[in-house]
């Protein structure tokens, strides 16, 4: 080969030699310059950190990872964040040794879907649920909690309520506006007052409000075309039993 067709050589091998660094160089500085984790807002951040101290989390029977470094909510056992990790949308803690009263800054997390906190030993009330318009399920069943349940009004992606075998007192909160509303259990607390007129709760299947001091009459049913499920024993309600022409499905009747 002569001395022109090695110098030729030469530039290519060179050329494929600095490509191939230069790739290599590329991956491993994507490899260590991963982006940073996405910070949920600080007022979520300090939800999170109230509810731990104020229900005994030393003492949950999981606390996996909560209290680590900002940016690291999102793999707290029981929570959940959206897609882009910069907000909470689900709070799972359910039987998990909450021993205390909940913060009164639920509705700090703004994109809330889900709350199950039932099968536990929270007192206190239940905090306000305003502005929630993102929460689809609320369960805080087997508590202590006392005092009245928080107005639901404006939570129109409300499916489930449930709040039932707690220490709860006043009236069932209006109903009217909750379209997206299927189920709602309150029963074994000491409620008291009419039930809420059910009219125009059309994805409603089930209302269980068994053993409070609910009174006054059954409110009537029509439009209720998915009931499958009213009980209401062991009140104080009087009246009529309303009309059940209008259900149409098979349906469990308990007053």
């Amino acid at each position: 080969m002569d001395k022109s067709a090695k110098n030729v050589l030469n530039v290519v091998l060179t050329m494929k030699w600095l490509a191939a660094t230069a790739l290599s160089v590329s991956v491993l500085g994507g490899f260590f310059m991963q982006p940073a984790l996405a910070d949920i807002p600080a007022s979520e951040r300090q939800f999170l950190l109230d509810l731990y101290d104020s229900t005994g989390g030393d003492n949950w029977h999981r606390n996996d990872h909560w209290g680590d470094a900002e940016g690291t909510e999102c793999s707290w056992i029981g929570v959940t964040c959206d897609m882009d990790k910069e907000h909470v949308v689900e709070l799972n803690l359910i039987s998990n040794n909450l021993v205390g009263s909940l913060p009164q800054t639920l509705n700090n997390l703004q994109h809330l879907r889900e709350v199950s906190i039932g099968d536990n030993q929270l007192s206190g009330s239940i905090p306000p649920l305003q502005g929630l318009t993102s929460l689809s399920s609320f369960k805080a069943y087997h508590n202590d909690l006392s005092g009245p349940i928080p107005s639901l009004q404006g939570l129109v992606n409300l499916k489930t309520f449930h709040a039932g075998s707690n220490k709860l007192t006043g009236h069932i909160p209006s109903l009217q506006g909750l379209d997206s509303l299927e189920s709602i259990e309150v029963s074994n607390n000491q409620l008291s007052g009419p039930i809420p007129p059910l009219e125009g709760l059309t994805a409603l299947q089930g209302f269980s409000a068994i053993n409070n001091k609910l009174s006054g009459e059954i409110p009537p049913l029509q439009g209720l075309d998915n009931i499958q499920q009213l009980q209401l024993s062991r009140n104080q309600l009087t009246g009529t039993i309303p009309s059940l022409q209008a259900i149409t499905k098979t349906a469990l009747f308990r007053t």
